[in-house]
């Protein structure tokens, strides 16, 4: 059995996707290729850790998305709760503008899962043809 996603433990130090990362428009398709969890020091909290799940996609190279706890439902409700299974799967990202205490931050989301048919195509059966 693969890694499970507990969408509850969530947010890095690695470089992250930024806004600029999506070139044409305000949603880019992309690959996932890792999926990481793991800790980072955070000495806001108790414990002086904080969880963070992170996705590394086939464009963008190193950086990394920082899921959210919406983020993470969205692929859990898609891909399941294996996320060994996660790779190679196509997801759509955008662009967003989040507000915390007042000030407004563009960040980066994978786009919620009842949207996902505006930006992927249905996957068709290969039809038999018929034998000559």
């Amino acid at each position: 059995m693969g890694r499970m996603v507990n969408p509850d433990v969530l947010g890095g130090s690695r470089p992250k996707v930024t806004q600029d990362d999506i070139q044409d428009g305000d949603v880019a398709l992309v690959t996932i290729a890792e999926f990481e969890q793991g800790e980072i020091d955070d000495p806001s909290t108790e414990t002086g850790k904080r969880a963070v799940m992170t996705l590394t996609f086939e464009e963008l190279g190193e950086k990394a998305l920082y899921l959210n706890k919406s983020d993470a439902e969205t692929l859990v409700e898609k891909f399941g709760k294996d996320a060994d299974k996660w790779k190679g799967q196509t997801v759509p990202i955008e662009k967003v503008n989040s507000t915390y205490n007042n000030k407004t931050y563009p960040k980066v989301h994978i786009v919620p899962a009842a949207d996902w048919g505006k930006y992927l195509k249905p996957r068709r059966s290969a039809k038999k043809r018929p034998a000559r």
